[in-house]
């Protein structure tokens, strides 16, 4: 899983075939609710380690723009 929690794999795993089927970037609230969470601090976090790992970009000044990149 790429040195990753199982949550932020699962977070991985849904932008990955949001990227694959061409669909825009989802937002914190879509995350959360794909995921079954409560909290969109809680994805923030995730979305912020991995790009700190690598595996995603964003742009802080854009909504929804997140690209996976590996």
């Amino acid at each position: 899983m790429y040195g990753m929690t199982k949550r932020q794999f699962e977070l991985f795993e849904y932008l990955k075939a949001r990227d694959a089927r061409g669909e825009l970037s989802p937002t914190f609230r879509e995350m959360r609710d794909a995921l079954g969470m409560r909290s969109a601090s809680s994805i923030h976090y995730m979305v912020k380690a991995l790009k700190e790992r690598g595996m995603i970009d964003y742009i802080h000044s854009r909504a929804r723009s997140i690209t996976v990149l590996k």
